[in-house]
């Protein structure tokens, strides 16, 4: 069953968006985080795109929860794509709560900002590798 988002503060994905910059920031990965492309110039840009966000019920009766990011980064400079890459976990639960759901997502979430950042900081570092 599909769910309208009339309710929400926001969409999932500017929702995730806005969590990941906070992340960024957290990390120290840059001297500057800035949502806006346009707004800023920087040495590069990156973008994600949420391609799964997903809770399946499943016949067991358990949940199954799906997210995928796709992250590019592009080089500001020549702007050519240092990477483009999808981020995707699947976690199994037997508590089939909302809340549940939602902390599941929420660590799913944390695991891909983590390997982002590793990836970020590969493709960074080295340029011409990739």
């Amino acid at each position: 069953m599909q769910h309208h988002y009339h309710h929400w503060t926001d969409s999932p994905a500017s929702l995730i968006r806005e969590q990941f910059v906070t992340y960024l920031r957290k990390v120290n990965l840059a001297q500057h985080v800035a949502t806006d492309m346009r707004s800023t110039s920087g040495d590069y840009h990156l973008r994600v795109e949420l391609k799964k966000f997903e809770r399946m019920l499943l016949e067991n009766g358990g949940v199954e929860v799906r997210v995928t990011l796709r992250m590019e980064i592009i080089s500001d400079g020549d702007r050519r794509p240092l990477f483009i890459h999808d981020y995707s976990e699947i976690n199994q639960l037997d508590n089939t709560s909302v809340l549940a759901s939602i902390r599941t997502m929420n660590e799913v979430l944390s695991k891909i900002y983590s390997r982002v950042v590793v990836d970020l900081i590969n493709a960074i570092s080295k340029p011409s590798e990739n």
